[in-house]
C-alpha cells in the first residue's frame, strides 16, 4: 500500500533521506554496545539471571518497576540462561557485522530486554537509553541491515528515509530536557556545587578534594552540564548551532566517562548521538580522519627514517 505524504513543515523534517552510512554506523555502535554490555554481564550471568542466583523470577516480577517483558520470567534454569545470553553475544556480533538482517536487531532486542528486566539492579540510564535505541534499531529500512562495506564507494552517496532516525533523535531529546529539568529543582545544581558532591562519592573515579580549591571551576562545570541538557534540543536542529550543540554533549559524556564510575554509560549515550549525524558531519569527520591519518603515518616514516 502507498502511503502518500502531503508537502508539510513536519512531514517535510520526520520524512526527509537521510545518509544510509551513518543508519549503519549507529546500527554497528549501538550492537557494540550490547556486546560490551554483555560481557560485563557475563561473569555474574549465573548469580544475576538463574533460579539459582540472588533473587527468584517470582520476587523480581513482583518487586521491578521496569520491564516485565522477559522470557527468563517463564523458565530461567542456568542451562537455558546460558542459552539465551549466548544468543545475546551472537545476535549482537550479527548486527556488528550486518550478518542475519532484521532478525538479528529483532533477536538482540528481545535478548537484552530478557536479561534487563530478569535482574533490575543492572538497570540504570544507560541501560535504559539503549533499551530505546535497539527498539528504534529494529525500525530501519532493510538497506540498514547489510554490511558497512555493502556497495563500496557508492554507497556513500546513498540516502534512505529518516523516521526511524528521527524517533531516535526525538527521544534523546526528550531524555536530555528533563534531565536538565530534574536538576534545576535540586538546590545543589542550582547553587553550583552538585559535580564535587558526586565526585566525591562512590561516582567519583579519582580523589577529586583539590578541586574544592577552586569553586569557579565546579560551578562552571555544574552550570554547564544542566544548561547543555537543557538547551540541547532547541540547539540541535539549527544549521548554526548543530555542530556545536553535538560538541557540548558529546564533551560532557567524554568528561563524565573519565572522571565518573559510570560503566558504560557515556559510551551508550555517544553511540546513541550518531543519530544526530548529518551528511556533512560525516564528510567533516572523514575529512579530519584522513589528515590525521596522513599525518601520524608521515611523523612514523619519518621516525623510522631518523631511526634507520
Amino acid at each position: 500500500m502507498n502511503l502518500a505524504i502531503t508537502s508539510h513543515p513536519f512531514a517535510d523534517w520526520f520524512f526527509p533521506q537521510v545518509s544510509l552510512r551513518v543508519i549503519k554506523l549507529y546500527r554497528m555502535a549501538v550492537g557494540l554496545m550490547v556486546f560490551l554490555t554483555s560481557l560485563i554481564w557475563l561473569p555474574n550471568v549465573y548469580a544475576w539471571f538463574t533460579s539459582a542466583g540472588y533473587t527468584p523470577a517470582a520476587y523480581v516480577q513482583q518487586t521491578t518497576v521496569y520491564s516485565k517483558l522477559s522470557i527468563l520470567f517463564f523458565y530461567d534454569a542456568p542451562w537455558f540462561v546460558y542459552i539465551c545470553f549466548g544468543l545475546l553475544m551472537l545476535s549482537s556480533l550479527a548486527v556488528i557485522f550486518g550478518k542475519g538482517g532484521r532478525f538479528s536487531s529483532i533477536l538482540m532486542y528481545f535478548m537484552f530486554i530478557s536479561f534487563a528486566s530478569r535482574f533490575p539492579l543492572v538497570f540504570y540510564g544507560g541501560i535504559d537509553m539503549l533499551h530505546s535505541a535497539l527498539f528504534f534499531n529494529m525500525l530501519h529500512p532493510a538497506d540498514s541491515y547489510k554490511s558497512w562495506r555493502h556497495g563500496g564507494s557508492e554507497e556513500r552517496s546513498r540516502t534512505v528515509p529518516a523516521w526511524s532516525i528521527r524517533m531516535i533523535q526525538l527521544s534523546l531529546c526528550l531524555v536530555y530536557f528533563f534531565a536538565g529539568a530534574q536538576k534545576v529543582r535540586s538546590n545543589t545544581w542550582w547553587n553550583g556545587t552538585e559535580i564535587i558532591d558526586s565526585l566525591s562519592t562512590r561516582f567519583g573515579a579519582f580523589n577529586f578534594y583539590w578541586l574544592t580549591q577552586y569553586p569557579i571551576v565546579i560551578n562552571l562545570m555544574t552550570y554547564g552540564s544542566w544548561l547543555t541538557e537543557l538547551s540541547f534540543a532547541f540547539l540541535v536542529y539549527n544549521k548554526t548551532s548543530h555542530r556545536f550543540a553535538l560538541f557540548l554533549v558529546i564533551s560532557m559524556h567524554i568528561g563524565i566517562g573519565l572522571v565518573m564510575n559510570a560503566s558504560l554509560f557515556s559510551e551508550i549515550m555517544l553511540a546513541c548521538l550518531i543519530a544526530f549525524f548529518t551528511p556533512e558531519d560525516e564528510a567533516r569527520l572523514a575529512y579530519l580522519w584522513t589528515m590525521y591519518k596522513n599525518k601520524l603515518q608521515s611523523w612514523y616514516r619519518r621516525s623510522r627514517l631518523k631511526s634507520a
